[in-house]
């Protein structure tokens, strides 16, 4: 059989076992049927399953009992002479998708301390959906409108530092009266209006959106003589229109709410009229045009327009919002450039630290304005003082007045450092008198090397240990041997330009001087990374030479012709790869591409015969990464490490400090001993001083491959509308149900305790690496979690030839599981009328599901 009948016969056994599937929108069918649950249901959860799984199957246990149990209680009593109005269906919500936009980029980095609109100044529309704009058309002219978002070149910056709970790591900052962002609606052609009685008479009633909510303009004022203008904006749930001592329902979020107006007057507010609402069995006080009324559960209601009437025959009407959001924006001289502070007002409350601008001209004196734009600015103000966003935090928690960003669909959310690779670069202390030097270099090999010992009796500090010695400054000449068996050499071709460089740390271990009558020597190297390598050596001109090849890089030896210590000569080599000796220093390259500088100089006796690597006062070894590697720099980066020689042969480290560029920190921790600091491009500097002069300290150095920028996203919400009826006059008294027998409530099985999920109508609860038939049910995918997207919580249908059904509840994660069953629970399959719904949000509360 060919390749493509045997795939062909796959694909028609993989189609055949389910048949077309129900929607989700007929659950709790086939579940629940007449007010009994079905013979044959199981709820299944895997074997292993976490408690949040069985937590979610028996939610669905004790939905499908309610729902059994609702079913029979609305069956009509026997005696009942009219019929009950059917019950609203459960709310079906309707979903925009969430968004995401990154301020940085892979072409323009969000640097550490880099303010935000020196990054990206401005949002609109084609980022973000909730600046959509519109246009207005008014008794005087047309107009579009944009929206924008737009944050300060100099303010609202990723830090590394310590925040106001004496937490160290890294913040999206503001500090206290910062500016924030500036929100901005701008009317390209302008708006224009009539000012009749002190009015923008053609403003009012117009629709216009406010940061991804739909909202009318109320109310319009304007003072020519001091230039106040003022607009009062509501939104709501629902707009609708009610006459004199009118009653209905109306349904928000499957919530019944009765409003009944109880009297409009003609003539309050010098004729503008005014209405009295009694909502929910509460009264409201008396409210005119523009004005709300918020009821002791939370809700508003608003009034939008009032049209009285005393002529006999006709009925004033009033036209409200339930549900209603109220925003009013007020300058005190819309005629001047100056901003008005404390002129902001969300729900009623006056937004502290911000200020509004609305610009606009009178086009005629006393008879036209024309308005052109609105600029609303927020300033930092945190519960504690200056704002420090951890990584997964948002700026709106942030916030003394949250509603002071106008909207609650979107928000400013900081994801922490962006991920990179890293490698790991340690200086750790060998008892109290060595220092260890650990890194990788640029071909991924590991090495741990001597770096600095203060075991001498005349208490310097020398590199290497004690017995041997560390060169990494070449002679001056290859007729100088500082170099005697056991010692250490770095070899490298970096240079202070150029770190794309390989780099190596050998042993002088061993010589063969047999042959040396003959003009040939071997000796030994070990290389700390790789092992052995041996060089063959020449006489030549009165000393020997030869090549020692690393890394695809030759770098040459000389052995002194007279052999000074015991059996083994004294060398010098090129430890730059150059091909001579000339006093050259090798840079040590790690991976990332940053250079480590051990020191200015490599002895304290130049150009002495197997002379020691002592070193006079302190020992200073930097770390520098090239200014091509940042995203914008000037300069190259070099952070210095300081090791001090100690009374009594100690040794230890004194100092972190930048040299060139800058060095966050270093700051104390809440971890004993421990001190965190950061670097420009991201390094990570973790420090440990156990006090006292006993121990040394050591540090861990976290060093990115690439530089480390903010992870700073503008997000959207994804919002659940709410959920409206249309109006319905109230209901008769519901009959009595007729008695049946109860339902029984479902036993929620393991796994291993179904056979042939096939032949039951089930509920599967977990993905399929943790319930075994969920896995049969998708295939038994490997890996387990490959066909679930990671954060997204699935609920979907299966239909089997033989009638039976399958509910499967699933997600890579136990917390996506959880929220997907919360989505069954809560009712909102209700409004899927598909086989497959995805569902996401922030955490399980927050569930936003989208139709697949």
């Amino acid at each position: 059989m060919g390749c493509k009948s045997v795939l062909g016969v796959l694909v028609l056994l993989l189609l055949t076992p389910f048949a077309a599937a129900r929607t989700l929108n007929t659950y709790p069918v086939p579940f629940v049927k007449d007010g009994q649950l079905a013979d044959d249901l199981v709820i299944v959860v895997g074997d292993q399953a976490l408690a949040s799984d069985v937590a979610s199957a028996n939610d669905v246990a004790n939905q499908l009992y309610q729902a059994a149990v609702a079913q029979q209680q609305a069956r009509p009593a026997v005696e009942a002479t009219r019929p009950l109005l059917p019950p609203s269906p459960p709310p079906a919500p309707r979903f925009s998708g969430g968004q995401s936009v990154q301020v940085g980029s892979t072409s323009d980095l969000l640097e550490l301390n880099e303010p935000l609109g020196d990054v990206r100044e401005s949002f609109t529309v084609k980022d973000l959906d909730i600046l959509k704009g519109g246009e207005i058309l008014t008794d005087k002219g047309r107009t579009r409108y944009n929206q924008f978002i737009r944050f300060s070149s100099d303010k609202g910056k990723v830090i590394f530092g310590e925040d106001e709970k004496d937490v160290v790591g890294d913040f999206l900052f503001w500090d206290d009266n910062d500016h924030l962002f500036t929100w901005e609606l701008e009317f390209e052609q302008g708006l224009e209006s009539k000012l009749v009685n002190g009015r923008l008479q053609d403003l009012e009633d117009e629709d216009i959106y406010v940061a991804g909510a739909p909202y009318v303009i109320a109310d319009a004022e304007f003072q020519e003589s001091t230039g106040r203008l003022k607009l009062t904006l509501l939104g709501g749930a629902i707009s609708s229109f009610l006459g004199d001592n009118e009653k209905e329902i109306f349904t928000i979020d499957g919530k019944d709410h009765t409003v009944e107006v109880v009297v409009i007057s003609e003539v309050a507010n010098q004729g503008a009229g005014s209405v009295k609402f009694k909502v929910d069995g509460e009264f409201t006080k008396e409210l005119g045009r523009g004005e709300t009324a918020v009821l002791s559960s939370g809700l508003q209601i608003g009034v939008s327009g009032i049209s009285a009437t005393a002529k006999v025959g006709q009925k004033s009407i009033v036209q409200f919002y339930i549900g209603a959001q109220k925003l009013e924006f007020e300058d005190r001289n819309a005629l001047d450039n100056n901003p008005s502070t404390a002129s902001v007002r969300v729900n009623g409350n006056i937004v502290q630290d911000a200020d509004l601008k609305i610009n606009a001209v009178v086009k005629v004196a006393g008879q036209q304005v024309t308005v052109s734009r609105i600029t609303y600015r927020l300033f930092a103000d945190a519960v504690l003082g200056d704002i420090f966003i951890p990584p997964g935090g948002g700026l709106r928690k942030q916030l003394r007045q949250p509603s002071g960003m106008l909207s609650p669909a979107w928000d400013v959310v900081y994801e922490g450092l962006q991920k990179v690779g890293t490698t790991r670069i340690e200086l750790d202390p060998s008892g109290d008198d060595d220092y260890q030097l650990t890194f990788t270099n640029q071909e991924g090999i590991r090495y741990e090397m001597p770096l600095v010992s203060n075991e001498d009796a005349d208490g310097k500090l020398k590199y290497g240990d004690k017995d041997d010695d560390l060169w990494f400054v070449e002679a001056n000449s290859d007729t100088v041997f500082f170099g005697t068996r056991g010692d250490f050499f770095v070899l490298s071709n970096c240079a202070t330009t150029d770190n794309t460089c390989f780099t190596h740390v050998v042993q002088y271990s061993s010589a063969d001087v047999g042959s040396a009558g003959a003009g040939t020597i071997t000796l030994g190297f070990d290389d700390l990374g790789t092992g052995r390598r041996d060089v063959t050596m020449s006489n030549s001109s009165g000393k020997f030479a030869g090549e020692l090849i690393v890394g695809g890089v030759s770098y040459k030896v000389f052995g002194d012709s007279v052999f000074n210590q015991g059996s083994a000569p004294n060398i010098s080599v090129d430890l730059n790869g150059d091909g001579s000796v000339n006093g050259k220093e090798a840079l040590i390259g790690v991976q990332g591409e940053g250079l480590i500088d051990l020191g200015s100089s490599n002895t304290n006796a130049p150009n002495t015969e197997g002379a020691q690597a002592v070193i006079d006062g302190n020992a200073v070894v930097s770390l520098t990464t090239l200014r091509q590697e940042f995203d914008e720099a000037t300069t190259d980066e070099t952070i210095a490490i300081t090791i001090e020689p100690r009374a009594n042969n100690r040794i230890g480290m004194t100092t972190v400090a930048a040299t060139a560029g800058t060095l966050f920190g270093l700051f104390r921790t809440r971890e004993r001993n421990q001190e965190l600091g950061m670097s420009k491009y991201g390094i990570l500097f973790d420090f440990t001083n156990p006090g006292g002069t006993e121990s040394a300290e050591k540090l861990r150095i976290e060093y990115p491959l690439t530089q480390r920028g903010g992870d700073v996203k503008i997000t959207v919400a994804s919002i659940v509308q709410p959920e409206v009826s249309a109006p319905r006059p109230l209901p008769s008294p519901a009959p009595v149900a007729q008695p049946s027998v109860p339902p029984v409530l479902p036993r929620v099985k393991l796994a291993s305790e179904v056979g042939d999920i096939t032949q039951n109508n089930a509920i599967v609860v977990g993905g399929p690496c943790a319930n075994a038939h969920a896995a049969r049910l998708y295939g038994n995918p490997v890996p387990c979690w490959e066909s679930i997207p990671l954060g997204v919580g699935v609920i979907r249908t299966v239909e089997h030839p033989n009638g039976k059904s399958a509910l499967i509840i699933a997600g890579r994660e136990a917390l996506d599981t959880r929220r997907a069953s919360l989505a069954v629970t809560k009712g909102y399959l209700a409004g899927v009328p598909s086989e497959r719904a995805e569902v996401r949000g922030q955490d399980a509360a927050d569930i936003n599901i989208k139709v697949v």
